[in-house]
């Protein structure tokens, strides 16, 4: 078991970087799945919400506040139920349908949590539609967005630090401001593939994928959206960006994961690992040493890989996640402590020791939005069973938890 006293001395240290799980991919705008939290050392329930659906969608988290969607076969006016829990007691905090604005709205979703806002819309993969600001706290709108959006439902926005939404579409990125919905600026790009549009924030700049069918890693200044420079083509995949806290972009696509670096007038490339597996929509991490965890192929089985964030060779494998060619998607998060935390896109919900040796295993059937670490350590996902919360080793107050009693609550 992890030390009490390293984890309260990390308390008293400086704020977390990632200390939320804001985004769809990720959690964070650099989508490399990282929480400054210390996660479950075992599958430990601390809560269950029953709540039969299609499939589980990504779980958000802030504060005490965890949002979800519930997806059902209800009618279109009344499909995607914008769910808060509590996050001590998953009790439900309060429900929303959103407004079917145009015929077209098929579904409403949750796609990002942050500064006591959740940020709902019901556009689609064939649709545009509004993205909605709802409070945090009561679920009520505070306010529609002035432009329509289109992002793909297994995506979303990504934030700029002052909490300004950069929404991605295919063929373009909005910067969207946080305290009114209205437009900052419109930014013009390629790209015809069918996913992987999602924006990664690093510093002043932000990086999506570019060019004709999104084969290449572009720079926009944040604050103006304006084009700065680009990679050389390096191919396409329905896989988002993420990056480290280094700087260091990274760029998955159907057979390949590319490393890049910032020089500041152009993006050079710093490796390439051949290994990954094609694995559209999932997403990857990177470890508090900096340890960039992916997927391969080994015998007809996907396993997790960690990589040197310095050369890309592999340093470790973890045992099969799943018996098949490619991942169907595979997510990830990762704790101050290197611990990872997997759901292979099917039935499993796994967490890895840093050297990717079986830490447990939980079965989570029809897990697509994958795992989400609260601040606290408690680790949610959400199933088409319903939302499961694993309790975390040790709380921000300093004090192991010792709490083993599970939670249920009934959606209304």
């Amino acid at each position: 078991m992890r030390l009490l006293i390293v984890a309260a001395l990390l308390l008293f240290s400086s704020a977390p970087s990632f200390a939320q799980w804001q985004v769809r991919a990720g959690g964070n705008s650099l989508h490399n799945g990282a929480v400054d939290a210390s996660g479950p050392e075992s599958a430990q329930d601390r809560w269950f919400v029953p709540m039969a659906a299609w499939f589980g969608q990504p779980v958000f988290v802030e504060g005490d506040t965890v949002v979800t969607t519930w997806l059902t076969d209800a009618p279109m006016e009344e499909r995607g139920v914008i769910v808060a829990l509590h996050l001590t007691t998953g009790e439900v905090a309060w429900t929303r349908i959103l407004p079917m604005d145009f015929p077209s709205d098929w579904s409403g979703y949750a796609c990002a949590m942050r500064d006591g806002k959740v940020y709902a819309t019901r556009a689609g993969n064939t649709n545009s539609s509004y993205l909605y600001a709802l409070d945090a706290a009561t679920g009520d709108t505070v306010w529609r967005s002035e432009d329509l959006v289109d992002f793909y439902v297994t995506e979303g926005p990504a934030f700029a630090a002052n909490g300004d939404l950069l929404v991605p579409t295919p063929g373009s990125v909005t910067r969207i401001r946080a305290t009114d919905g209205t437009r900052v600026y419109q930014s013009p790009r390629g790209g015809g593939m069918s996913g992987g549009f999602e924006p990664v924030v690093v510093g002043d700049t932000y990086y999506i994928r570019h060019g004709a069918v999104g084969d290449r890693l572009a720079a926009h200044d944040l604050a103006t959206g304006d084009f700065l420079y680009w990679s050389t083509s390096i191919g396409t995949a329905q896989l988002g960006l993420f990056a480290g806290q280094d700087g260091t972009i990274y760029v998955p696509t159907d057979s390949s994961l590319y490393a890049f670096t910032d020089t500041g007038s152009s993006l050079t490339e710093k490796w390439v690992s051949p290994s990954l597996a094609s694995c559209s929509f999932s997403t990857f991490a990177i470890g508090p040493d900096g340890s960039v965890y992916s997927y391969r192929v080994e015998s007809g089985s996907v396993v997790v890989v960690r990589l040197d964030p310095e050369t890309g060779l592999e340093i470790a494998a973890s045992q099969p996640i799943l018996n098949a060619s490619s991942i169907v998607p595979g997510h990830m998060a990762v704790d101050r402590y290197g611990t990872l935390f997997v759901s292979n896109g099917q039935s499993e919900l796994f967490a890895f020791n840093p050297d990717l040796s079986l830490l447990w295993e939980r079965s989570v059937p029809r897990s697509e939005g994958g795992p989400s670490l609260a601040a606290d350590g408690t680790l949610l996902v959400s199933g088409d069973t319903g939302v499961f919360a694993f309790l975390g080793t040790v709380f921000w107050d300093g004090f192991e938890s010792g709490d083993t009693s599970a939670w249920s609550a009934t959606v209304p």
